[in-house]
């Protein structure tokens, strides 16, 4: 019987960032909650389902529920806005309409911050956490050119609204507001502006970070069918990097067994368990302390096709034509025929395990989510049982 691991309630962190674009979203709060939620709900979905074909991850950084109330009290607010648009950079989107925003009292800013961010010394207690963030994400640091936009809303939308939250309290405010867009204006950074409704600026952020989404990491039929299929299971896998149920206890005893030459091991649980996200961990982990080994993972849940036997089979054997070093003079083909597919596959192992056995690397071969797989496809796989 192979070893089996179920995975539980333990968690552990996220790997490293790889073709990953992390948006931060800057606003006041209150009177861009339209906008903020058509983002989170319908325009970065839509983006990270295109983007997820080029092999790319994005994020968007909504703080709206990120900071708690204690966290308020304690003074986190602003190393913790800090924080997050450092780690975005150089991604971030800038919205204004009407509204200046909270401004932080004096008291409110730590000696580390002030210590950590001395520009902040000029600012204490008169600018608002909206300004602050635009000053740190983008104004203070030219490097961002390219990467950050910003986008001011129609003022006759705002003024519409009967809500006091969508104007500025007063006129000292509304100078700030007002000295704050000329400078961004100044700053040579993308504003669009007059943006009619919440719908309006939604859809001009979508429109603009999916051009530098194409600009950045072009189509992907530039690349052969392999790699997109390659890159298609990579961002499966990357995007259940992070918080899992697992545990770093469970990637241990992975490694355990396949460090002792454990030749099947078998991942069991409930749908939603964290399988897959402990595979994915558990891979992002092992690739770091062992470069050298072979592991070829296929993630049956990773698009309508991969669920096949006949994909699975194909990319196997089409793994091993790469791998394989042309001075062994090993051809491999993917046929037609059922039988010869089927049998071409095993080919295809003994030939990879040969090779890692004769160079000293380790072969392993990750199927995640064999309980896709039709059960009368399952007869193409008698060596795996």
């Amino acid at each position: 019987m192979p070893s089996s691991v179920t995975p539980a309630a333990d968690q552990v962190s996220a790997g490293p960032n790889f073709r990953i674009i992390r948006v931060f979203l800057s606003s006041t709060f209150r009177d861009f909650m339209g906008e903020r939620d058509l983002l989170v709900k319908e325009v970065f979905p839509e983006l990270r389902r295109k983007a997820r074909e080029r092999g790319v991850d994005v994020v968007d950084v909504d703080l709206r529920w990120g900071i708690t109330e204690e966290e308020s009290r304690q003074g986190k607010v602003i190393p913790i806005c800090l924080g997050e648009i450092d780690r975005c950079r150089p991604y971030f989107v800038g919205m204004l309409g009407e509204r200046y925003g909270w401004i932080p009292p004096a008291d409110q800013y730590s000696l580390e911050v002030i210590e950590r961010q001395d520009w902040l010394k000029n600012h204490l207690g008169g600018v608002s956490v909206t300004e602050l963030e635009i000053l740190h994400g983008v104004l203070n640091d030219p490097e961002m050119a390219g990467r950050a936009f910003f986008y001011f809303r129609d003022p006759a939308w705002s003024k519409k609204q009967s809500q006091p939250w969508f104007r500025c309290d007063n006129d000292e405010e509304k100078e700030k507001l007002k000295d704050l867009k000329q400078r961004i204006r100044n700053s040579g950074f993308p504003v669009a502006e007059n943006l009619a409704d919440p719908k309006a600026l939604a859809d001009r952020i979508g429109a603009d970070l999916w051009e530098l989404i194409e600009q950045q990491y072009p189509d992907l039929d530039e690349a052969d069918a392999l790699e997109r299929e390659e890159r298609q299971h990579a961002s499966y896998r990357r995007s259940r990097l992070g918080v899992y149920l697992g545990g770093k206890r469970y990637i241990k005893k992975l490694q355990g067994w396949i460090d002792a030459g454990q030749q099947k091991i078998m991942i069991t649980g409930a749908s939603g368990a964290g399988k897959s996200a402990l595979i994915a961990n558990w891979m992002e982990a092992h690739q770091q302390s062992y470069p050298e080994d072979l592991v070829f993972a296929h993630h049956l849940g990773c698009s309508n096709d991969a669920n096949a036997i006949r994909p699975l089979l194909a990319r196997l054997i089409e793994t091993a034509k790469q791998q394989l070093p042309e001075v062994y003079g090993y051809s491999l083909a993917v046929p037609q025929d059922w039988w010869e597919l089927v049998a071409k596959a095993a080919e295809a192992l003994q030939s990879l395990g040969r090779w890692a056995q004769q160079n000293n690397y380790r072969w392993i071969w990750v199927l995640d989510g064999l309980d896709r797989l039709d059960p009368d496809d399952q007869n193409a796989l008698p060596w795996l049982w």
